[in-house]
């Protein structure tokens, strides 16, 4: 496992953060992740350091070169997600609503939240996954034409070659 720490903010956070650690098979001892950063606790850095989970200083942390990573932000339900039953299906894109007893349940046939709203019909799901959001990136026509030689090796053109960029 690869030197990582989470700074534990406060109380609450601390017992998130112990959880996440006991889910990845991580052996916490008896730390209940109350050393925080509210009370201006030294040892507020929770992780495995050299294949040793402890709660660590900044010193130690800075000293290991562990990565200081953030909790995973926790997903909520209802939420599109791909679901399939068995292994060599391709799936299909549901609105989940809940997992429990090892299966997903959602909505029958809605693909979106706004589907959603007027189905009644539920099913369960053995598998599911999330799905990916599209990322959008706004350029300036500026920052576009900076990178125009970058552009020409991606499309294999070679340095004499003429960029075109229409808009």
């Amino acid at each position: 496992m690869k030197n990582q720490v989470i700074e534990v903010l406060n109380k609450a956070h601390g017992a998130k953060v112990i959880e996440y650690w006991k889910k990845r098979g991580v052996d916490t001892g008896n730390k209940k992740g109350d050393c925080t950063k509210d009370d201006c606790s030294e040892y507020r850095f929770y992780g495995v350091i050299n294949n040793c989970f402890e709660c660590y200083g900044a010193g130690d942390v800075e000293g290991a070169r562990a990565e200081i990573i953030q909790l995973p932000e926790e997903r909520t339900f209802p939420r599109v997600m791909m679901v399939w039953d068995n292994l060599y299906a391709e799936g299909a894109k549901r609105v989940v609503f809940a997992f429990k007893n090892g299966l997903y349940i959602s909505w029958c046939y809605a693909e979106t939240l706004e589907d959603s709203e007027t189905e009644t019909a539920t099913t369960t799901w053995r598998y599911a996954k999330e799905i990916d959001e599209p990322k959008a990136i706004e350029l300036t026509v500026n920052q576009l034409l900076e990178k125009t030689s970058e552009i020409k090796k991606i499309f294999g053109l070679g340095e004499s070659d003429e960029l075109v960029i229409k808009i």
